[in-house]
């Protein structure tokens, strides 16, 4: 049981860092498109 929360929660860390990087991918390629790059 311990094992399967540990787990869960290392995959919604990962996913929420994984979302956290798509985020800024996609505002950062926004700035760039927005100043004609």
């Amino acid at each position: 049981m311990i094992n399967w929360n540990l787990r869960s929660l290392l995959m919604e860390d990962s996913f929420k860092i994984v979302m956290g990087v798509d985020y800024w991918l996609q505002l950062i390629f926004g700035q760039l498109c927005s100043f004609g790059f």
